[in-house]
Formats: C-alpha cells, sequence, structure tokens
C-alpha cells in the first residue's frame, strides 16, 4: 500500500511515497505531486526509512540504567512513573532552576510533542532550554537582538537578480530560506533556474563547493576572515553611493558609525589578508549595489567562525544598505498560513534579550536569547552553577555529548545530572550511553504531523498534513504521550501552542489548554492548530501531497504611522568589534592549517553515521586536504593523520580534494565514540576535542570558534585499513 508524507530530518520537508506492507516500508520514492519539493528528495528521506527498519539497529524498547551501570529493558509506562517520582523529587529540593531541555533538529517538526515540553517547562518555571540553533548559528538571533529585524524578511531566488551565498552549501545541507535566498529543498533545481532566468551568484566559500559550481564570482578566502570582506564590501557599497539612501534615511541609524568602522577596510589590505583578490571585492560589491533586488544569506561555516556576530551584523547591515529587504510596493513571496506575515513595513527593534533576567547560573554575563541559553554553558550550568545547577534534563531529539565541544567536560556535566532522560532510537548514541532512562522514541512515519515549524522555510504560502504512515513498535512511546503522562502525574496543566521559531513559550499568547484527564488524540490537536489557518482539515486531508494556499498576491504598504523603531546599523559593541576585527587582520598566523567545518550528504548532524550507507561511501569521519598539501606532509587517501589544535587532537583519516583552498582542511563535525575508547579514531574524529568552549567566545551567544580553526598535522604512518583490520598494536590516541 502506497503512503504519501513528507521526510522530517530537515526543514526541506520533502515529499515522499513510502510503500507499506505489514507495517514495514519497503520502498521510498519522490513525491511529484508535491509543489515544494517537486519530486526531489536527498537520500536522508530513505535512510530515515531504513531507520525505521532496524538498519543501524533501532532501539524499539525503554532502558534503564541500572545499579551495575548496564541497562536493562523497562516498560514504558513505568518507566514515566519512575522519572515522575524523580523529578518530582528534584524539584522538590532544588527548584525549578534544576530542570533542562535540550532540544535537536529531529524534534523541531514535531508540532505536538515538542510544545508540550515546552509547556511543562514554563508551568514548572523552569528557564533553562538549549537547542542546537545556539550550537552553529546564534550569531543570526545576536544580530536580531542588536540590529533589530526588518520584520517584512526577505526575496526569495524567484525575485531576485543578485544571490550572495557565503558559508552555506544548501545543495549538500539543505539550508534555505528565509536565512538563504533559495528554498530548502530541490536547491541546485532552484538555482539553476535563477540563472536561466539571468540572475547572478556571488559565493565566499574556502571551499569551491557544489554551489560554487553557479558563481559568477566565486571568493575563496582563508576561513575566519567573513567580517573584513563584508567590512570591504560595504566600505565600497558606502565610498561609491550604492547604498538605498531612502531605506536608510528612513529605517536606519547610526549609518556615520558604521561608515567610520569600516573605513580601514580597503579592498587591498582585506585581499591581503584573507588570501583573495581584490579584484573580486570590488567586482561583488559593483554587483551588489547595481542590482535591482539583491538576496543575501549566510550558513554555518560563516556562523562558527572567528568573529560570527561582527560578521553575520555587518551581512545584515549590507543586505539593508543595498536593498536586500523586501519593500512596499513589493510582493510577499509567504503572506503565511498559520502565522500572517506583517502587510506593511516594520522594524521589530532591538531587544538585547541576554541582558534581561533569567541570567546563566554559571556566568551572569549571558542570558535567554530568543527564549533559549546558549548551547556552549550547558556543562557549567551543571557544573558551576552552584545553588541553581542543572539536575535533570529531558534530551529530545539532540545528542549534546557529541554536538559539543570540550567532550571531557560536557561528559562529566552528563554523569553528575542526578536525571537525564533521552529520547533517542540509538542505543549507542553518546548522549544514550550517559543517560539514565533511554526513551525509544516513535519515529516521523510513526506520527502525523502538519507543517508548523516549517511554514517560515516554505517560498510560497503552502500547508501539509501527513498521516502516520506505519504502526510504532509497542514498547515506543511519543513524545506527546510521555509529556501528557508525565505532567498529569507531576499534577501540571499543559497548554497546546503553535509558537513560531524562535519565541519565547510564553509570549505567545494562543493556546489550547490540554484535557488532563483524557489524553486527546493527536489528530484532534492537528486540527486545532489548522482550524487557525484558512484551510480546513478535510481540505488537508484531501490533498495529500500537500496544498498551496490559493491567495491573491499581497504586496507590502507603507506603514500608516511611524512607530519610531529603526535598525540600528552600527551599535557601539559592534563598532568595537570591528575595531578588533581590524587589529586581528596584522596578527601573525598561529598554525600552518586552518580546519573549516563541513557536510556531507550521507549525515545530518550525529544522525546517519552508522547507516550502511555512510560507512559504505566514507568508513569514518574523513579529512578532506587539497592534494599538494597532503604532499608536503607525506600523506595519502586513506591515510591516518593526527590534526592537533592549542586544545586537544584527533585522527583523521584522508580524503584528497582538489576543491580545497591550500592551507585548509575540513571535516564534519558531531563524530566520535562518545565515552567509549576509540585509540584508533574509527567512529570518526571529535573536532569538538580541538575547540574551548572557553576560549574566543561570542557576545551574547557565547559561541566558541569551531571553524577557521589553527592546526597542525602529522601522518601517522598507517592507514584507515590498517586500523580497521586490527594489525597496530601500539594505540596513537588515548
Amino acid at each position: 500500500m502506497q503512503k504519501i508524507t513528507y521526510c522530517r530530518n530537515c526543514a526541506g520537508n520533502c515529499g515522499l511515497l513510502l510503500e507499506v506492507e505489514n507495517e514495514r516500508i519497503t520502498s521510498v520514492l519522490t513525491d511529484r505531486s508535491n509543489p515544494v519539493s517537486e519530486g526531489y528528495a536527498c537520500i536522508k528521506g530513505r535512510m530515515a526509512a531504513d531507520l525505521h527498519n532496524g538498519d543501524e539497529p533501532r532501539l524499539t524498547q525503554c532502558l534503564k540504567r541500572g545499579e551495575d551501570g548496564r541497562y536493562h529493558a523497562i516498560d514504558k509506562y513505568q518507566a514515566v512513573d519512575e522519572i515522575a517520582e524523580k523529578l518530582r523529587g528534584i524539584l522538590d529540593r532544588h527548584g525549578p532552576r534544576s530542570l533542562a531541555a535540550f532540544f535537536g533538529t529531529t524534534s523541531y517538526s514535531d508540532c505536538v510533542g515538542k510544545p508540550f515540553l515546552k509547556s511543562l517547562m514554563s508551568e514548572i518555571g523552569a528557564p533553562a532550554i538549549f537547542s542546537s540553533m545556539t550550537v552553529d548559528q546564534a550569531s543570526k538571533w545576536v544580530t536580531a537582538a542588536r540590529m533589530g529585524i526588518w520584520a517584512n524578511g526577505k526575496p526569495t531566488s524567484d525575485d531576485t537578480d543578485v544571490i550572495l551565498i557565503a558559508g552555506s552549501n544548501p545543495p549538500i545541507s539543505h539550508q534555505g530560506y528565509p536565512m538563504l535566498p533559495v528554498p530548502c529543498t530541490n536547491t541546485a533545481g532552484h538555482m539553476r533556474a535563477a540563472k536561466k532566468r539571468g540572475a547572478k551568484f556571488i559565493v565566499i566559500d574556502p571551499r569551491q563547493t557544489e554551489t560554487a559550481r553557479y558563481a559568477d564570482i566565486f571568493i575563496q578566502p582563508k576561513p575566519g576572515h567573513d567580517a573584513e570582506i563584508f567590512a570591504a564590501l560595504l566600505r565600497l557599497v558606502l565610498v561609491n553611493g550604492w547604498e538605498d539612501k531612502a531605506f536608510v534615511e528612513r529605517w536606519t541609524i547610526n549609518l556615520d558609525r558604521l561608515r567610520e568602522a569600516v573605513e580601514p577596510f580597503t579592498p587591498e589590505r582585506v585581499a591581503a589578508s584573507a588570501g583573495i583578490e581584490a579584484p573580486l571585492l570590488e567586482q561583488a560589491a559593483w554587483m551588489l549595489g547595481e542590482a535591482k533586488k539583491p538576496g543575501l544569506g549566510t550558513g554555518t561555516g560563516h556562523n562558527m567562525a572567528a568573529f560570527s556576530n561582527t560578521a553575520e551584523h555587518l551581512v545584515e547591515a549590507l543586505t539593508g544598505l543595498v536593498g536586500g529587504y523586501l519593500r512596499a510596493g513589493e510582493r510577499i513571496p509567504n503572506p503565511g498560513v498559520f502565522m500572517q506575515r506583517p502587510a506593511m513595513e516594520l522594524v521589530i527593534p532591538p531587544n538585547r534579550s541576554w541582558e534581561q533576567e533569567p541570567k546563566c547560573a554559571s556566568d551572569a554575563a549571558f542570558g535567554k536569547l530568543m527564549g533559549e541559553f546558549p548551547a556552549s554553558i550547558f556543562p557549567d550550568e551543571v557544573l558551576a552553577g552552584g545553588d541553581k545547577s542543572i539536575r535533570a534534563v529531558f534530551v529530545t531529539g539532540a545528542n549534546p555529548a557529541m554536538c559539543l565541544s570540550e567532550p571531557e567536560r560536557t561528559h562529566e556535566a552528563l554523569r553528575k545530572l542526578e536525571l537525564l532522560v533521552s529520547f533517542d532510537p540509538r542505543e549507542d548514541s553518546a548522549t544514550a550511553q550517559l543517560s539514565h532512562y533511554i526513551i525509544a522514541p516513535t519515529l516521523q512515519f510513526e506520527r502525523s504531523e502538519v507543517t508548523t515549524f516549517t511554514e517560515v522555510v516554505f517560498h510560497f504560502p503552502f500547508i501539509q498534513y501527513a498521516p502516520a504512515s506505519v504502526a510504532p513498535p509497542p514498547q515506543t512511546l511519543g513524545e506527546q504521550e510521555f509529556f501528557w503522562l508525565l505532567a498529569k502525574k507531576l499534577g501540571i496543566q499543559l497548554t497546546l501552542k503553535n509558537a513560531p521559531w524562535g519565541m519565547d513559550f510564553d509570549a505567545w499568547p494562543l493556546g489550547l489548554p490540554i484535557d488532563m484527564e483524557n489524553m486527546p488524540s493527536r489528530e484532534a490537536l492537528i486540527e486545532w492548530m489548522v482550524s487557525h489557518t484558512p484551510v480546513s482539515f478535510d481540505t488537508l486531508k484531501a490533498n495529500p501531497s500537500g496544498y498551496r494556499v490559493p491567495m491573491e498576491d499581497k504586496y507590502l504598504r507603507v506603514p500608516d504611522e511611524d512607530s519610531g523603531a529603526r535598525l540600528d546599523l552600527c551599535p557601539l559593541d559592534v563598532f568595537d568589534e570591528i575595531v578588533q576585527v581590524e587589529k586581528a587582520m596584522s596578527a601573525p598566523p598561529t598554525a600552518t592549517y586552518l580546519l573549516s567545518s563541513r557536510r556531507v550528504i550521507e549525515s545530518f548532524n550525529s544522525s546517519f553515521h552508522g547507516h550502511s550507507i555512510t560507512i559504505g561511501r566514507h568508513g569514518t569521519n574523513r579529512l578532506y586536504a587539497h592534494p599538494d598539501d597532503l604532499a608536503a606532509i607525506g600523506a595519502s587517501d586513506d591515510d591516518a593523520v593526527r590534526v592537533r589544535s592549542e586544545f586537544g587532537e584527533i585522527i583523521g583519516y584522508v580524503r584528497k580534494d582538489a576543491s580545497m583552498r591550500q592551507g585548509v582542511v575540513s571535516m564534519t563535525h558531531c563524530w566520535g565514540a562518545g565515552a567509549k575508547p576509540d585509540p584508533w579514531g574509527l567512529r570518526g574524529g571529535h573536532t569538538g576535542r580541538l575547540i574551548s568552549m572557553h576560549h574566543y567566545l561570542q557576545t551574547g551567544n557565547r559561541m566558541p570558534r569551531q571553524s577557521g580553526v589553527p592546526v597542525e598535522l602529522e601522518a601517522l604512518g598507517f592507514s584507515l585499513k590498517q586500523a580497521q583490520s586490527a594489525s597496530l598494536t601500539e594505540p596513537v590516541m588515548a
């Protein structure tokens, strides 16, 4: 029997057709009728189905860690009872600051389970919420809090004639609108279509990526020089008078301060520092300045490197100056289905939420950012929070033992917890192996879903409902059911809210009080959410491939009144940061090589590393390097190389990559053996061992430097095949 659904691994939500026999997925095809993905889906849709079928293998029974340190099967309802009793005791002894929640990417699309956990945290009064957003792209939130937000958003690739993409590779990462002008899904197809319409691409990346193939201007800098590059582009725009003077005068402040700050960033000086050609900067600035409607966006490479907050602020300032926001008279690509977009030009003023209460217990310089604490402070909140230390944590769809740096300290924090509950289908994941309880979760195709979280990424008004495609194993437990049962036992009233991504749960007014005596069905809750849209639930069910909501084109209007809110192009602290960027340009290099972040299409953060396809194609976490760099250290394909930073070292197994810039190597994040010994690095080098969460930190989001990390390389004299065959006797890594 064929089931129509969509993938929930990432925000792309690609349409899928599943063949199901006897509650088992037997094949996965793409849904050509899905108007968003248009028949595209990456390999991870199939891999998600394989996980349902036990490819990795899958955990289908909840586990409890016994006094002997081993895990034993436990009935799922008994697990809830025991967790409720333990949590009640912790809260009674230590108060609401003792409880935390850590969300990951694979939990974002759960339109009921995630709101139930947030509601539980809100009713308890527990402020310690963390997520993967502050692991890699929190500079976007800091920029919004310091500069303000142009609430009307940006154009899509359908409406732009010049597109700049920095530090992102969307054909592989599937990052897209609204962070990038291109949609999240079928990105390469949309880029080809934009090129066919005549759009020009500017791509900035240390590697000649799949995205760079579309570039009319390709700038290949050393990683970590993004802030100075964007300062140079801003300077060129201002020197040549290419700024949108009407927008700047009406909607911004502190242009003169920005002009002063970027004055030292001449093309020649920045080119010498970043290792690029000055004429490329001049051509890119001209192209942006002369564009009818440019679109600019950045990704994790840009957001994880040095001076990431400054760089992101400069990108947004440049966006405003060259007319990269939607303006009055222009068409709104997606007016919104669950949440209507503003119909008039509007600035949401800066708020600097981290300066307000509640503050982090271990360091009062940090607080909440879009309703969350910065992820990098999590270990300190456990180990050094004093009376307000975290003692109990729910982890859903995340793997903090892998995604955070300084793994020894992170593992120490996780071991110190009195209660760690992980929802994880992989028993051998690093965080699961440190948990007191591992809840075997129902997986994405075993639950009904609607596109609440992801509607912001669609480039036209769209909504899709997908019923469950297969029945879950009997001893698995969905987050919706778990947190409802837990709340009932704790005497807590839950409220369902469809709060937009990045908004504090308490700040969203619309909510449905949940019946705490009789568990409501998931379909009934989804129907309630859909009832606040222009689409009926019956219409959704009648359009299983998704529904492109028929709306007349809507155009932005000039506001009736002036609220006084403005975009702050250069606050004083940003000015000071730009000064520090200028000083750093003259600093000598501290290592021979720079390690940059990278994504591969066969894995997603810490997911699918154990899948047969990933193992077959990669074997382990590869160290990608230019052939000339490998020759210089005497290494070749599959050879083991020691990668050493000032904070630690790992093993990387080489893969030659001529697309790399010389002097730059790359690896993917979130790999490794977790708490288990791995002297040969066969489970994949954990790049977090090379990174400090206490040095080179950014303001507001406490972001460590995770890309552009200075490293030294040393060939170790053996290959991956030799390590796998256990023919080596003396381990080279502890």
